[in-house]
């Protein structure tokens, strides 16, 4: 069996934010065809969870490093310092990279998951020509974006700036990583970022970030059976969630209290940043719930689920997720990007607070567009958006990638099934 080395930024569980998710859905696919070793440095409270990604997932064996820097203002000035974006020096290993170096000579493949994980490839695998290892790179995002976005958006001079310098250091990374690769995997609106940043277009592959499946399998929603609710589902630790919400919850939330007194709002989600849990106790009905394991439960009597991201980029599996629960959703052209959807037809895409509470109210008073957007919805994650499409695709372009690289005829899946996980840990 062809061997894969898939290098990861951090443990692809417990599935909490989108990342994870898709991580997890490529490594679940990806150790079906080949031998799979995942090498991922272990942050915040990732090592609580090792034991029981272990017992769940079908990857042959992990390499992990402890790995605790936070983002702050000291590691901001050392990654200047070392001329490298400061998520890539918050991910550094060095032990992580000695092991990588020790075993990747006997890979076939090596999977890089998140930009951060580039640095553990060998440069001296990298600049030879003649290697054997097939490299590809995934890119969640296209980084660079997340940061001028966020430049924008902030009235922060000092944010700003130091916002729009990290964006130029991550635009040359990236540039250099879809230089150095065979093929890179990215959503259609990032390999257009990608490609306007001159980054080879041959080289770029379509891939989608998407949502729970399983919501499909759930009898459909009805108008009459919810309340006058709307919810949240994110990771509540990442930027672009904290700063969106904290956003709504200033300039959307309290118009629609004044307009519909009895509504009130469910935020679902793990790690919620500080600045959010201040604006949700300054709010009027609306709930923290923390992490929630079945999203049924919010899902079940909820009229509307929103997702106000201001910035941000990729496909985002919230938005996948609750379409694929036939959920009527008010997102912006940031959350809809990626995606193709119609507002007033499979979503509501709103770009101002006063639009926003325009959508909302429809869907609210409106019970025959409500129907409409639910049944859409539903209907074109079916037709577009499924795992087993995206990863027939993806690895049909792997494989004539490789194939192309080491001129040979065969294919190179073997599809045998995997045998009994072994876990490294590395202290």
């Amino acid at each position: 069996m062809k061997k894969m080395l898939f290098l990861s930024p951090e443990l692809p569980y417990p599935l909490h934010s989108g990342g994870k998710v898709k991580t997890w859905h490529v490594l679940e696919a990806f150790a079906k065809h080949w031998d799979v070793t995942l090498v991922c440095p272990l942050k915040l409270e990732d090592d609580l969870h090792l034991q029981e990604f272990m017992a769940k997932s079908s990857v042959t064996a992990v390499l992990t490093d402890k790995v605790d820097r936070p983002r702050s203002a000291s590691n901001l000035l050392k990654s200047w310092h070392q001329r490298r974006p400061i998520n890539v020096l918050r991910t550094d290993s060095r032990l992580l990279k000695e092991q990588v170096a020790d075993i990747c000579q006997d890979q076939d493949f090596i999977f890089i998951d998140h930009f951060e994980a580039f640095q553990f490839v060998p440069a001296e695998i990298l600049g030879n020509t003649k290697r054997k290892q097939t490299i590809i790179y995934h890119a969640h995002n296209a980084y660079h974006q997340i940061w001028q976005r966020y430049a924008s958006s902030t009235a922060n001079l000092a944010y700003k700036m130091v916002c729009n310098i990290e964006a130029k250091r991550i635009i040359q990374y990236e540039r250099h990583i879809v230089a150095s690769v065979d093929c890179c995997f990215a959503a259609p609106n990032d390999i257009e970022c990608l490609v306007n940043l001159g980054c080879s277009k041959d080289k770029l592959f379509q891939t989608l970030h998407l949502g729970d499946e399983s919501a499909l399998e759930q009898p459909a929603l009805r108008c009459d059976q919810t309340t006058q609710k709307l919810c949240y589902v994110g990771y509540l630790g990442w930027e672009p969630n904290i700063v969106g919400l904290e956003w709504f919850l200033k300039e959307v939330w309290p118009v629609l209290k004044q307009r519909h007194p009895k509504l009130s709002l469910d935020i679902a989600g793990k790690n919620a940043d500080q600045r959010l849990q201040n604006a949700v106790q300054a709010a009027k009905d609306v709930t923290l719930l923390g992490y929630v394991e079945d999203l049924e439960d919010v899902y079940s009597d909820c009229r509307i689920s929103i997702a106000p991201l201001l910035f941000g980029s990729g496909i985002k599996v919230k938005v996948i997720s609750a379409m694929a629960r036939g959920l009527p959703l008010v997102t912006t052209s940031i959350g809809a990007e990626g995606l193709e959807v119609k507002h007033q037809d499979q979503l509501m895409i709103a770009d101002s607070s006063s639009a926003m509470v325009a959508s909302i109210t429809q869907l609210l008073e409106n019970d025959i567009l409500w129907q409409r957007i639910a049944t859409n919805s539903r209907q074109v994650v079916i037709d577009k958006y499924t795992w087993a499409q995206m990863f027939n695709a993806m690895i049909g372009d792997i494989n004539s990638v490789a194939q192309s690289r080491h001129r040979v005829s065969t294919p190179l899946i073997n599809m045998a099934t995997k045998g009994k996980l072994n876990v490294f840990a590395a202290s």
